[in-house]
């Protein structure tokens, strides 16, 4: 086993076909992307719906809900998919064979890496063209905003995906991997949820002695959003909406950073924790 961090990049491209061509292979991909488009045409249904009825409302953009939940359904999948997949293979005993070969910590993980990425860009690109014929048949607009959502999601996934990797390495085993990355993604949502809930309660009934509580839960979740690659998404497509391409700009970035940090950290510790399970 190689402790030096030269990328192989013929191991790293091997890994990396070996990774699609199990993910397409899988039906967890086709799964995610029909309920991602289930959720498009249920919108646009109640738009249609709404528009027959005479209701007159201001609707921006029908496709705006569909794309951020099939971003965030896509990444989350992709995410688990990584860490499963370290898991599994840690357990099936083929790291251990994989690593007498020339292949060191940085490519395996390189590859998987990559490949779980392409994996969400093909399912992006899919869902994409599916929404152009939905709203070449309905006759409703996709804004230019959504290409900047789009950019973005092809970014935070590669924060995901790294996140998916650290608790894939730090785990040593698929069970494990996928308790730790559901707990963190769990603990963001439970942080979030209690903030709010905290200051619209404080706020609405004038609880003063919950006020040293929703500030702590608010300073919690102030380190947890900065953690989340969730904020990095739901804040980036904000700014999207809002034209900000300066501050959409800081979000892709802090994604990008993000996801090649969680990749080294994730060598670090599969290279001290060893291949083993």
């Amino acid at each position: 086993m190689s402790n030096n961090l030269r990328v192989r990049w013929h191991a790293v491209g091997l890994i990396c076909a070996q990774g699609v061509q199990g993910a397409l292979m899988s039906p967890g991909a086709y799964v995610t992307l029909s309920v991602g488009l289930a959720i498009t045409a249920l919108v646009l249904r109640n738009t249609l719906r709404t528009v027959r009825t005479g209701y007159l409302s201001v609707i921006s953009d029908p496709f705006l809900t569909p794309f951020l939940a099939m971003c965030l359904l896509g990444a989350l999948y992709v995410a688990l998919s990584a860490a499963l997949s370290v898991g599994r293979e840690r357990e099936m005993g083929t790291l251990e064979t994989l690593f007498y070969g020339p292949i060191g910590h940085l490519d395996y993980l390189v590859g998987k890496f990559v490949a779980h990425w392409l994996v969400f860009l093909a399912m992006l690109v899919a869902f994409s063209a599916g929404c152009i014929a939905l709203s070449a048949m309905t006759h409703l607009r996709i804004s230019t905003a959504i290409g900047g959502i789009v950019g973005l999601a092809s970014v935070v996934a590669l924060a995901f995906i790294g996140l998916g990797l650290v608790a894939a390495t730090v785990m040593r085993s698929m069970r494990g991997s996928l308790l730790l990355f559901m707990g963190l993604v769990s603990a963001i949502v439970v942080v979030a949820g209690a903030s709010y809930i905290l200051n619209a309660v404080v706020a609405g009934r004038e609880l003063l002695g919950l006020i040293p509580l929703r500030d702590a839960v608010y300073l919690l979740n102030r380190f947890v959003t900065w953690l989340s690659p969730v904020s990095y998404l739901l804040n980036g497509t904000d700014a999207a909406v809002r034209l900000n391409w300066a501050e959409w700009g800081r979000y892709a970035i802090g994604s990008l950073a993000y996801g090649l940090v969680a990749l080294g950290l994730a060598t670090s510790s599969l290279r001290r924790n060893g291949v083993m399970r």
